[in-house]
């Protein structure tokens, strides 16, 4: 059983620095050495993954905001959190859609860019679980599991913990198979896991709050899983048929 323990703001100086913002700043850090050090490396231009990096991220934030807001509406008694991993994620790919959508870049090579930002995620994804996790936004329900968290009410699930550490090992895996070169498309089928693993952290939830009988993490994970298989299927279509 993992202990419970409060990491506060801490000053350097006049600066205050919160755990959850810092790692935040860990992970946009991750994304951008890790996407400008490998584009070169599998053939890519950088500045177009950078351009593209910025899209995901500027209409992800956007997509994070709304998706909370739409959670506050839905169930206005409950406490939700400001940001959306969900809503982040879907709005990163109307960034994707909207980057595409005036850059020119041939159909064919997309794919290989976007296989280098899903090569990169679950790294910075690591580093934001990380902040959930010192801050114990994501409380689960009461268990005598190894994996839980010693809560000040008793022993919990941390989701932000469990998917820290899922998403770790993907890393890891990504680490080791990123060493030799991969067909296009190959890391993004990460994409097609992702809704099943939230879906099955969801099953963690004490009382999650409901929409239309489905929780908001059923609803998003069905949707990611769909846009994933989509997304492969196409990628598979156009590096294969050129």
């Amino acid at each position: 059983m993992f202990p419970y323990f409060e990491v506060g703001p801490f000053e350097i100086g006049s600066v205050r620095i919160y755990p959850f913002g810092a790692m935040v700043a860990c992970t946009l850090l991750t994304w951008l050495v890790l996407v400008l050090r490998r584009a070169p490396r599998v053939g890519l231009d950088p500045r177009r993954a950078l351009r593209l990096l910025e899209s995901i991220l500027a209409a992800g934030v956007a997509g994070a905001l709304l998706w909370a807001a739409a959670a506050n509406l839905a169930a206005p008694g409950r406490a939700h959190a400001r940001f959306s991993s969900f809503g982040g994620v879907f709005g990163s790919l109307i960034g994707v859609a909207l980057y595409f959508r005036f850059a020119k870049i041939k159909p064919a090579w997309r794919w290989r860019y976007l296989d280098l930002l899903a090569y990169a995620f679950p790294f910075g994804w690591t580093f934001l679980r990380l902040g959930c996790t010192l801050v114990h936004d994501h409380p689960g329900r009461h268990t005598a599991n190894f994996l839980a968290v010693q809560y000040p009410d008793g022993p919990r699930y941390d989701l932000g913990l469990l998917e820290m550490l899922a998403t770790f090992a993907v890393a890891w895996a990504f680490a080791v198979l990123g060493r030799k070169p991969r067909p296009p498309g190959f890391f993004l089928r990460w994409m097609v896991l992702c809704g099943p693993i939230r879906i099955a952290l969801d099953q963690l939830r004490e009382n999650p709050a409901r929409l239309w009988g489905l929780t908001g993490d059923q609803i998003g994970g069905v949707a990611l899983t769909a846009a994933g298989i989509w997304m492969v299927a196409r990628c598979h279509k156009a590096t294969t048929y050129k």
